[in-house]
């Protein structure tokens, strides 16, 4: 790999740094979330299914722990069920039609991970989880912006920068998503009293 290849991942790196504010409080309301008997649950396509797969394997399992501190749900985990509804209704509503069977309400969180921001499915799910007073998070690479007040501040955009090829961009787009969710997991479990 050369040099002008290594930059978009720099950038993407430096974007989790501009963003540990912002990950520290989700952190803290995924702590807030489990202290009031909430749940968690997460979403992605494709490469960012793996990263919210991985993320909801880190925030129940610490590491060096020989406990699980909570259950988090990840929404593209059941293929059986992402399949029927796909097929039966619509691709559009793979995660949100699970949660609103579910009494999703003011004290659950659903966190999204999509390199576009625009991806039909994870716009509907955190609208739909929106509406039923849940709490929203976004994280994704800089793509189109949301309309509407609904998502409010609760997304954090990875910046790539450079002159990076559209497949570049999205790989180190996802690297970066690998280290939020890490520092995510790490910040919570330092909260939940799992590290020293």
């Amino acid at each position: 790999m050369n040099k002008a290849n290594m930059e978009p991942y720099i950038h993407a790196l430096e974007a989790v740094n501009n963003e540990l504010g912002d990950l520290r409080l989700i952190a803290q309301r995924l702590c807030n979330t489990l202290n009031n008997k909430g749940r968690i649950f997460v979403a992605g396509n494709g490469g960012s299914h793996s990263i919210a797969q991985h993320f909801s394997c880190d925030l129940m399992k610490a590491v060096g722990s020989d406990k699980l501190d909570c259950h988090v749900t990840c929404l593209s985990d059941n293929t059986a069920m992402m399949t029927a509804i796909a097929n039966d209704i619509g691709y559009e509503d793979v995660f949100s039609k699970q949660v609103e069977e579910i009494d999703l309400g003011i004290h659950d969180t659903v966190i999204a991970f999509s390199v576009s921001g625009s991806s039909p499915n994870i716009v509907l799910l955190l609208r739909t989880a929106h509406e039923h007073g849940a709490t929203i998070y976004l994280i994704r690479g800089v793509g189109d912006t949301l309309s509407g007040s609904w998502l409010g501040r609760h997304w954090l955009t990875v910046e790539v920068g450079g002159e990076s090829s559209h497949h570049l961009h999205y790989y180190a787009v996802e690297v970066a998503f690998s280290a939020m969710a890490h520092e995510i997991a790490r910040l919570f479990h330092i909260r939940m009293g799992n590290y020293a």
